[in-house]
């Protein structure tokens, strides 16, 4: 995956570098490095170390390589990563055959997400001639391989995800990055069960808290206009 991730960037500088002039630019330069993180807040479901309430958050490192392709308009592959934790609720239940209480405790599990997209973004408001400034939209597609119980089982995941935010330009090289956004992935168990057939519990699957931490999130980074 790492290996795919890494040749998607190169093909995606490559074919930018091919398609657009050296025109195009700002100061005479094309490519930004960023470095960006999207958190993601759990009120009510366990991040990373197990926490919720309102100053609990999950975080998923989303670094890129971004490319001037007009006046107004970026390009750029992604890499994400998200790590974190889901817990099934302990239950009590009464087994009527065998007439006794079944004590079912509650488990903790870690699962790690790791993949890659690509994005298209675009800088408005009025009289907008400048790119790496101001108001934006972003709209990203991704796809994640997502590695539960110890990374004995893995699959995949789809998604795409809406932004609005807004870039400063600090000496013509430093951007810096505040953004919102909100979006679906899907995969196998996206949604969490309302509850578990045979235990009659709620149940939470890496699938479905992978779907919450993308659901929504403030973006936060740094880049660097580099050549």
């Amino acid at each position: 995956m790492k290996k795919h991730i890494f040749l998607t960037v190169i093909l995606v500088i490559f074919y930018a570098a091919q398609l657009f002039p050296q025109g195009s630019g700002y100061m005479g330069k094309r490519f930004v490095i960023n470095a960006e993180v999207i958190n993601s807040p759990c009120y009510f479901k366990p991040n990373h170390k197990g926490n919720t309430g309102y100053f609990a958050f999950d975080y998923i490192l989303n670094p890129s390589v971004e490319v001037i392709a007009g006046k107004t308009i970026t390009l750029g592959a992604s890499f994400m990563y998200n790590k974190s934790m889901y817990k099934i609720a302990e239950k009590f239940e009464f087994d009527e055959i065998n007439v006794e209480t079944l004590y079912f405790p509650e488990t903790s599990h870690e699962y790690t997400a790791m993949g890659g997209g690509l994005f298209f973004k675009s800088y408005f408001g009025i009289g907008k001639r400048t790119p790496l400034m101001g108001n934006y939209f972003r709209i990203e597609i991704n796809v994640l391989n997502v590695a539960e119980l110890g990374g004995s089982e893995r699959f995949l995941m789809g998604g795409g995800r809406f932004e609005l935010g807004k870039d400063f330009l600090f000496f013509n090289r430093l951007k810096l990055n505040m953004g919102i956004g909100v979006g679906l992935i899907f995969g196998k168990n996206s949604i969490d069960d309302a509850e578990d057939n045979l235990y009659s519990r709620d149940v939470v699957t890496a699938g479905g808290r992978m779907f919450r931490n993308y659901f929504f999130g403030l973006r936060m980074g740094v880049g660097f206009l580099a050549f």
